[in-house]
């Protein structure tokens, strides 16, 4: 066999192995997948999608608080990104399932000035933060979620915990993990 046809069966191989890898993916984790992607786009509608219409927290918050509160996310940061570690996932009678993970979030605040009337914000303009976790901590949280037709949705978040208060100021160093 020649060099080139070595070449072209380890190029073969290697894209059958990614592709069995993204095929046999956790349901959970395309779900988390596709949370991340949408949160970092600041894609209101595509994270919205995600959340059963039915949700409700430990805390009374419903779907519609949840797209309130990533409207203001989405609005007083840029540059938002998402690390997640130790993802653990169960399903239960194949609609149930929880996702357990510990995570960071790091963005850009960027002050609107008719949110903060009368207060200058102007010196933390453009600085990093860490929202949740830090340079070497993680938050933690608990997902409860439901097979509705033929994806999965958020029913609640059981438990979160982001580490340390907020904002955390992150310097150039430690935001780009």
């Amino acid at each position: 066999m020649s060099q080139k046809a070595y070449i072209a069966l380890g190029l073969i191989v290697t894209l059958l192995l990614f592709l069995y890898q993204v095929l046999k993916k956790d349901p959970l984790e395309k779900f988390l997948d596709r949370a991340i992607q949408a949160v970092q786009a600041k894609d209101t509608d595509a994270f919205m999608a995600l959340i059963s219409d039915e949700y409700i927290d430990r805390s009374g918050l419903t779907k519609p608080n949840i797209a309130e509160m990533l409207r203001r996310l989405c609005t007083q940061f840029s540059d938002i990104k998402i690390i997640t570690q130790h993802v653990e996932t169960t399903i239960n009678s194949n609609t149930i399932g929880t996702l357990s993970l510990e995570f960071k979030v790091v963005a850009t605040f960027v002050p609107d000035q008719h949110v903060q009337q009368g207060i200058d914000l102007s010196a933390y303009h453009n600085q990093r933060y860490f929202l949740v976790g830090g340079p070497t901590t993680f938050g933690t949280m608990q997902l409860a979620l439901r097979q509705e037709g033929t994806s999965w949705k958020l029913t609640s978040v059981d438990h979160i915990d982001i580490g340390q208060p907020i904002p955390h100021f992150a310097g150039p160093d430690q935001s780009n993990e």
